[in-house]
């Protein structure tokens, strides 16, 4: 429906959507209300939005916070080429600088207050099972990552610390079985806290 449509809310934003990127969901959503929460309104530093797709966490912690610079990338061309638009339509595009990495790209910043990401999480075994809503219209490189549906959120948890600020957060999506996962790898320092 979303594509038939071709745009869709997210959270205050109203976002073109089509193929190029992932339609947001509403677990993206409380992503990025959590995300909020956290960020300091009077002394923000610099966000990183990993994965952007087509800009959604980006663009909701821009309109939330006017001051804010956020760095998001994609290592998808196209994806990114509809983050810019939905950043032109929504008119955060001078806060935000769009790049085309793997993940966190050479010469990216190393204070950044918080990394926000939605990477694909979806095994591939998880990825048959989907509805064909899902598996036909949105782009399978947004959804599945090898590794039961971890490896790219295992590089970027090895990334961050040399590249968030002391006490600096990083938030990711996933789904709730990997978790445990995650959490039986991650030694507990450079972290301060896994929640």
């Amino acid at each position: 429906m979303q594509h038939l449509v071709g745009s869709w809310p997210f959270l205050e934003l109203d976002l073109r959507v089509d193929g190029r990127a992932l339609v947001p969901r509403p677990e993206t959503e409380d992503l990025v209300r959590y995300a909020r929460e956290r960020l300091d309104l009077e002394s923000a530093g610099p966000v990183a939005d990993i994965g952007t797709g087509g800009g959604c966490i980006a663009l909701a912690l821009a309109h939330s916070h006017p001051k804010l610079k956020i760095l998001a990338t994609d290592a998808d061309v196209r994806a990114l080429e509809l983050a810019r638009e939905n950043a032109r339509r929504s008119k955060f595009e001078d806060q935000i600088v769009f790049e085309e990495a793997d993940l966190l790209p050479d010469g990216a910043p190393a204070d950044l207050e918080m990394i926000v990401a939605n990477l694909p999480y979806v095994s591939e075994e998880e990825w048959a099972e989907l509805s064909p809503e899902v598996r036909v219209h949105d782009p399978r490189q947004a959804l599945v990552a090898s590794g039961g549906g971890l490896d790219l959120i295992r590089r970027l948890v090895a990334l961050a610390p040399g590249a968030l600020a002391p006490g600096g957060w990083l938030l990711l999506e996933m789904s709730a079985p990997q978790l445990p996962v995650l959490r039986a790898e991650i030694s507990p320092a450079p972290w301060q806290s896994i929640e």
